[in-house]
C-alpha cells in the first residue's frame, strides 16, 4: 500500500502512568498529615495545596510534551523545506547543463573547444582568432553565458556539485586562455567588472585546488 508522501501522521500520546502515580501520591501524602495531626480541617487545607501541587506537576508535564512534539515538527518543516530548497537548485543547475547542449549553443560550443586549443599560446595568437566581428560576437556569447553560471553560483540559486561537474573544468580554461584578452577588453572598453563572477568563479576552483593538493 503507497501513502501519501504529503501527509503527515502525527499522534500525542499522553502517558496515564504518571497521572497516577501524582494521584497516589497526594493522597498519601494527605492520608499521612491526617494519620499524624488527626486535624480534620487542617487536613483539607493540606489536601487543597497538595492536588494543586500535583496538578501543576502534571501541567509541567503534560506542557513539556506538548513543546517537545512542537519542536519535533517545526525540525521537520525544516527538514522538508531544505530538501526542497536543494532539489530547486538541482533543477536550476541541470537547466544550464541543458541549456548548453541546445542546438542553438553550437556555436559557443564550437568556441569553447577553440579556446581550448588556444591554451597556452600567446596574446597575439589569441587576438589573432578574435579578431574579426563575428569571432568577438561568439567569444562575447560565450563569455556571458559562463558569467550567468558564475552569477547563480554566488548567490546560490544552483547546486555548486553540479555545476562544478559539469563546467568547471571548461570555465577553468576558458579563463585561463583568455585572461590576459580579458584584461586588456576591460580597458578598452572601460568596464573593469566585465565578468568579475566568473573571474570570483575561477579564483574559488584555484583555492579548492590547492586545498586538494
Amino acid at each position: 500500500m503507497v501513502k501519501d508522501s504529503d501527509k503527515i501522521e502525527v499522534s500525542i500520546r499522553f502517558p496515564i502512568k504518571i497521572s497516577v502515580i501524582t494521584a497516589a501520591l497526594a493522597l498519601a501524602l494527605i492520608f499521612l498529615h491526617y494519620y499524624f495531626t488527626n486535624e480534620l480541617e487542617e487536613t483539607l487545607v493540606f489536601c487543597g495545596a497538595a492536588l494543586a501541587a500535583g496538578g501543576a506537576v502534571l501541567a509541567a508535564f503534560y506542557t513539556g510534551r506538548i513543546l517537545a512534539f512542537y519542536i519535533r515538527q517545526e525540525q521537520n518543516t525544516e527538514r522538508h523545506l531544505g530538501e526542497a530548497s536543494l532539489l530547486k537548485k538541482q533543477v536550476n543547475a541541470l537547466r544550464f547543463g541543458e541549456r548548453w547542449n541546445e542546438p542553438a549553443m553550437g556555436v559557443a560550443r564550437k568556441t569553447c573547444r577553440e579556446i581550448a586549443g588556444l591554451k597556452g599560446k600567446s596574446l597575439d595568437e589569441i587576438n589573432e582568432l578574435i579578431k574579426t566581428g563575428d569571432k568577438l560576437d561568439q567569444i562575447l556569447h560565450l563569455l556571458n553565458f559562463l558569467e550567468e553560471i558564475a552569477v547563480a553560483v554566488e548567490y546560490k540559486v544552483v547546486d555548486d556539485k553540479i555545476i562544478h561537474e559539469l563546467f568547471s573544468e571548461g570555465m577553468k580554461i576558458v579563463w585561463k586562455t583568455l585572461e590576459l584578452w580579458i584584461g586588456i577588453y576591460r580597458k578598452e572598453r572601460d568596464s573593469p567588472k566585465a565578468w568579475q563572477h566568473l573571474e570570483l568563479f575561477q579564483m574559488k576552483l584555484d583555492t579548492i585546488s590547492n586545498e586538494t593538493k
